[in-house]
């Protein structure tokens, strides 16, 4: 049979899922990574690489829950048995896929009319229902009684009416597609159940039980999507009456009154697609595995490590038990990416249970970040004071009963290098104590001398006269090497001032 592919190629609406997010996290979901960690690890980039969905729901739910690492197997086996039907029924999935795709997708934010109240539209749900009332009893009045300023009143009422629709067709155009794509959920509801019937009694029962609740949105928001131009006569219909507004108030009553089961039917349609995706981001890709998770903390042991958006990676491997790790080397030899490395792999493997990997076994994690701070101008702070509050976030976390995977990359860079080392150090071996499993890429090989309960990694380079050579390969131990003073020179700065630079260094070492 032939293969389905669905495209991860397409146009993505990053703010609006985000504040799907943020909507979920303020209405109870907990367990969301925050900003900088997410940005740290080029989420966004990877989740583009790994997309597959065909739906709005399937973006939304697929983003949210990358952001929402789980800390128990039973939840995350669970969406491994979800993803593997997929993966093993061919016809299945082509099935749920197609009712996908006639759900469809919309650019407009969904989220805000998930789970914002809509004062705005109650407002006007009443001066519309107002306005059609009163149009309707003065075309009573004039039929029965024939006066001029019932006839006057009348054409006052049409302009109200017709500046109302040109008024509110702006305003709402955003909405009303909203409305519109929920209503497409409850009409295809019927349709995913009875794919479901075969595989998930369950979730087919929940969504012809969602789909009773709400048939009333599923007629109504058809009427919204009324297109004008096709029938001058009804169009001139539709705006004096009103009627793709009453139609869109209605809709929205109808979203108030179910909001709950619209937000579950959202994130039943949402999770299904995610599973279709990961099945089918997993036969895309050369190499993948599943993780497997100990109860021991401090753990971590990886073979054959890859990322996601690197083509023909280098693989690695790394074992961790109750100690944190201090990679050293030169720059550009691969510190910072395996760093980010880890991170991801970890987040894919507490959501998706899908590692780049040949084997993944790990410690349940709280991951924490700060490998990209940045000085913020506008707001006058400094690049020092951005990595002292990242590097708070990670102080603050350390302490639980989950161990914190803590990602640093260059510590206090930002400072000068004595109170640099020193309070880098101390942090160090604090987060470490505090149940943390540190993973801190650094230059400053004084640290190796320093922190307490580190296992020491290196990466190495190469650089002659034809240039940098790196293998990306990460061994066990502290970097023999520095290659700063050898890029100036492959970069050709004079002589003389590389001179000067090697008898600095070399009266520094002869200090020490």
């Amino acid at each position: 049979m032939k293969h389905f592919r669905v495209t991860n190629d397409k146009k993505r609406e990053f703010d609006d899922m985000r504040r799907y997010v943020i909507r979920r996290s303020e209405n109870g979901a907990d367990g969301c990574i925050d900003e900088m960690t997410w940005r740290d690890l080029v989420m966004d980039e990877v989740f583009k690489k790994i997309d597959y969905t065909s739906s709005t729901a399937g973006e939304y739910v697929f983003y949210d829950m990358l952001r929402r690492p789980v800390f128990d197997n039973e939840t995350l086996y669970d969406r491994q048995e979800k993803i593997k039907k997929f993966e093993n029924d061919e016809i299945i999935k082509q099935k749920v896929v197609k009712v996908l795709r006639k759900a469809g997708k919309t650019d407009m934010d969904v989220a805000n009319i998930l789970y914002s109240d809509m004062e705005y539209e109650k407002k006007f749900h009443w001066i519309c229902k107002g306005l059609y009332l009163a149009l309707i009893v003065m075309m009573i009045l004039m039929a029965v009684i024939k006066s001029s300023v019932f006839m006057f009143a009348f054409g006052i009422l049409l302009m109200a009416n017709m500046a109302l629709h040109y008024n509110l067709k702006m305003k709402m155009v955003g909405r009303v597609e909203a409305v519109q794509y929920l209503g497409r959920l409850v009409n295809c509801s019927e349709e995913l159940a009875r794919v479901f019937d075969s595989i998930d009694s369950n979730t087919a029962k929940e969504l012809r039980s969602i789909k009773k609740e709400c048939k009333k949105l599923g007629k109504r928001s058809r009427n919204v999507s009324l297109v004008e131009g096709l029938d001058v006569l009804g169009d001139y219909l539709t705006i004096i009456f009103l009627i793709k507004e009453r139609s869109f108030f209605d809709s929205v009553r109808e979203v108030e009154k179910n909001k709950e089961h619209l937000q579950r039917l959202f994130r039943i349609f949402g999770e299904v697609d995610t599973f279709v995706a990961v099945s089918e981001y997993r036969e895309s890709i050369e190499k993948y595995c599943k993780p497997v998770f100990r109860e021991e903390s401090k753990y971590l042991k990886l073979r054959g490590i890859a990322h996601p958006l690197i083509d023909n990676p280098i693989s690695n491997d790394i074992s961790v038990s109750g100690h944190s790790v201090l990679i050293t080397g030169s720059n550009m030899s691969g510190k910072s990416t395996f760093v980010r490395m880890v991170g991801v792999n970890a987040l894919l493997a507490q959501t998706i249970m899908t590692c780049i990997c040949d084997s993944y076994e790990a410690s349940f994690f709280k991951i924490v970040t700060s490998i990209s701070p940045q000085d913020d101008l506008m707001g006058g702070k400094s690049y020092y004071m951005s990595e002292a509050e990242s590097i708070k976030r990670i102080v603050d976390t350390s302490g639980d009963k989950i161990t914190t995977l803590a990602l640093i990359d260059e510590i206090f860079r930002g400072t000068n290098p004595i109170e640099r080392v020193n309070a880098a150090a101390e942090i160090l071996d604090y987060v470490d104590a505090r149940n943390g499993l540190v993973m801190v890429a650094t230059h400053d090989l004084e640290l190796t001398k320093m922190v307490k309960n580190y296992d020491f990694y290196y990466f190495m380079d190469d650089v002659d006269d034809e240039g940098l050579a790196f293998d990306y390969t990460i061994r066990p131990g502290i970097s023999p090497t520095r290659n700063a003073v050898k890029v100036l020179k492959l970069l050709g700065y004079p002589d003389e001032l590389l001179d000067r630079i090697e008898k600095q260094l070399e009266t520094k070492t002869l200090a020490v």
